[in-house]
């Protein structure tokens, strides 16, 4: 189930997800079918098998394959049909090492889902959502250097239905009301019914019973007959999901499996009875955290203990225990895992300032020789850091689905801000190193006032003593173009330049090359002599165009081709000598921030070609010739539409229409209406 639940997170990004099952019986196969997955059966082993199972050994585990291990490998490396797999995600406890070594030259990456730490395993990725004593350490020994684990229940597998109530499940105030009993499909060991009976001898009409079992399950019908010698007692069967029942219910009555994450991630108090041996740790370390109330394995538990452990609790206020069984985990652990699974250029990532929280989550960034007297320093250097704002910067990096994936560094040096990226050993074969990095630049300057000096990254610098040139970068602090900045810095910080980034030319320092990206404000002459160069790029064909939203006149215009020009800055405006130009032909239906990327794109190739060739980049300078045009400022009057007009006759005014800050509107009597456009793509 938890598979499938990672499946449907999966296919939500893309992702073909295909199941290989052997033929149990009793398996879920026609589920996975039902929700339109393709499943490979692998058939029923010809020859019973006649081995001893012992209690809970790894030999017992072995035996629920049906088939030898050998063959059971053999058997699905057949089953891929020679087609290539990105993942191979293995939920099995009778898998191990060995079957994966065997399989590994079919796929290209492992992940293991895995709740017993008790043997080794070839993997990239191993996820274990369970929370037990010592849970971090759990793994060392049993994993490659190599692989990423995620542990713990912020990662657990929960259907989208649990992250959806987290967000509006309020806590529990008070003494229940309601009481939700669930021991499994099968509750082989009959709790429900001493459930049942307990609640009974409460003789509490104010509470009511919520009693979810399996149709199939054999004493159904006992059950029933039982739950009707009380109004208050209601029978639920073969539900889709438990979540509706929990987020009305204020104490639950159930085992230690899977349901305790859902439980926890509604903030739902439970009294807890294990129904296996790997149950009784998670258990264990719940009940000392006081997550829930464990009375403890099946084998001991009478219809008195469970009535015991019901009375104590329906007369206390259950506020501070639900709260903290909240915290536990937000129910977004498919989509984290997803996310990471799919890890590529595109994937969308946002960064944000780091908080003691993340102390942990930064530990998986340590390198995997790392051992306790490392992490003890790690830790101190850390809590330094985050007292010490005005001279360190920690960045998380994490996905939209919130899965912190790598820390951007920012110290300062007498030189200015080095900057160091630290990703898990798994992340950095995915070569997204740059744009960790310029994500946390562009946050970086968002935060920041005043001027900006980076000294380079920290491995660079710490082995170069000079660095090449002192470019400066100034731009206006709510400009698109400063999107595009932070790719420009990164790949001149890495060539060991010295680099600043301003929003107001007054603040500018002393350096070689200054490039003014989308800066409207005049710079004096002072300034300029700042610099060897001064340098802009302007979204025209000098001489023609200058002035004010070039790109913007020339779409409303008819143009087919927008071409971008490099020149150097003088105090009068747009009239210095061209060094280079770029340009890009249209395809007439671009939008706004189409036209933008453009733009950006063609700026950051030009001010990189000049920087990279110069000083000879100088030699390329010619003077402008020809006739000069002028553009004015464009104001939001401007993007007025003709309501007499068709939108045809207007679609250029649509593609210019910034839907944010100059949204396309008409006028009708004095009333102002808005139009918004996109295209179906976004």
């Amino acid at each position: 189930m938890r598979c499938l639940t990672l499946a449907k997170s999966l296919r939500k990004l893309n992702v073909i997800c295909k199941f290989v099952c052997r033929d149990h019986k009793n398996n879920l196969s026609e589920k996975i079918k039902e929700e339109k997955f393709e499943v490979i059966i692998l058939p029923k082993s010809n020859k019973a098998n006649k081995t001893k199972s012992s209690k809970n050994t790894k030999t017992d585990y072995e035996i629920w394959l049906g088939e030898d291990w050998k063959k059971d490998a053999t058997q699905t490396i057949n089953a891929f049909n020679k087609e290539k797999i990105d993942w191979l995600i293995i939920d099995h406890y009778g898998i191990d090492e060995r079957w994966e070594r065997k399989v590994r030259h079919c796929v290209k990456k492992i992940m293991v889902i895995d709740d017993l730490s008790n043997r080794n395993h070839d993997c990239d990725l191993l996820l274990d959502q369970n929370l037990v004593s010592n849970f971090k350490m759990r793994y060392r020994n049993l994993v490659p250097k190599y692989c990423s684990k995620f542990l713990g229940p912020r990662y657990a597998l929960l259907q989208d239905i649990y992250k959806d109530m987290h967000l509006i499940a309020p806590p529990r105030i008070g003494s229940p009301k309601r009481i939700l009993v669930y021991f499994g499909e099968a509750d082989n060991n009959n709790l429900t019914e001493m459930s049942i009976s307990a609640f009974m001898k409460l003789n509490n009409h104010n509470i009511k019973l919520d009693v979810v079992i399996s149709s199939k399950n054999p004493c159904i019908k006992k059950i029933k007959n039982l739950s009707k010698k009380s109004k208050n007692i209601s029978i639920k069967t073969d539900l889709d999901s438990l979540a509706p029942l929990m987020l009305k219910a204020d104490l639950a009555l159930g085992a230690c499996g899977a349901t305790s994450w859902e439980r926890l991630c509604l903030g739902l108090p439970s009294i807890i009875i294990t129904i296996a041996e790997n149950q009784e740790p998670i258990a264990k370390e719940l009940h000392n955290r006081g997550l829930i109330r464990w009375l403890g394995n099946y084998s001991e538990i009478s219809n008195n203990l469970i009535y015991d452990a019901l009375e104590f609790s329906i007369n206390e206020d259950l506020e501070s225990w639900s709260s903290c069984c909240k915290h536990v985990t937000d129910g977004c652990g498919a989509q984290k895992i997803a996310s990471f699974l799919t890890l590529n250029p595109k994937t969308k990532i946002s960064p944000r300032l780091a908080q003691l929280r993340d102390k942990n989550v930064l530990e998986d960034c340590l390198e995997p020789s790392a051992n306790i007297s490392s992490i003890k320093n790690f830790r101190a250097t850390f809590n330094r850091y985050l007292r010490n704002q005005d001279k360190h910067k920690i960045y998380i990096i994490e996905t939209d689905e919130g899965l912190p994936i790598c820390q951007v560094q920012f110290n300062l040096t007498k030189n200015g801000w080095t900057v160091n990226c630290i990703q898990r050993k798994f992340i950095k074969s995915a070569k997204l190193e740059r744009l960790f990095i310029e994500a946390a630049i562009y946050k970086f300057r968002n935060d920041q006032e005043g001027l900006i000096v980076f000294a380079g990254m920290t491995k660079n610098y710490l082995n170069s003593k000079t660095n090449k040139l002192a470019i400066s970068i100034c731009s206006e602090k709510l400009s698109w173009v400063n999107k595009a900045i932070p790719s420009l810095l990164f790949a001149w910080i890495k060539q060991k330049h010295n680099c600043s980034w301003v929003h107001n030319a007054e603040e500018l320092e002393k350096g070689d090359i200054c490039f003014y990206l989308s800066y409207e404000k005049i710079v004096n002459k002072k300034t300029l002599k700042k610099f060897r160069n001064n340098l802009v790029v302007h979204a025209s064909d000098l001489p023609k165009g200058k002035g004010w939203s070039p790109m913007s006149w020339q779409i409303l215009e008819g143009s087919k081709r927008i071409i971008v020009t490099l020149f150097e800055a003088k105090e009068k405006v747009d009239s210095g000598n061209i060094y280079l130009q770029l340009s890009k032909k249209l395809n007439g239906y671009e939008l706004i921030e189409d036209l933008r990327a453009y733009i950006n794109d063609i700026t950051t190739s030009l001010c990189k070609d000049f920087v990279k060739g110069y000083p000879k980049s100088l030699k390329k300078a010619k003077a402008q010739g020809g006739k000069e045009t002028f553009y004015p400022r464009r104001l939001p009057e401007d993007s007025r539409l003709d309501f007499n007009k068709s939108i045809e006759e207007q679609f250029n005014l649509f593609r210019i229409a910034d839907n944010d800050r100059y949204p396309a509107f008409f006028e009708i009597n004095g009333h102002k209406y808005y139009l918004l456009i996109k295209t179906d793509e976004l």
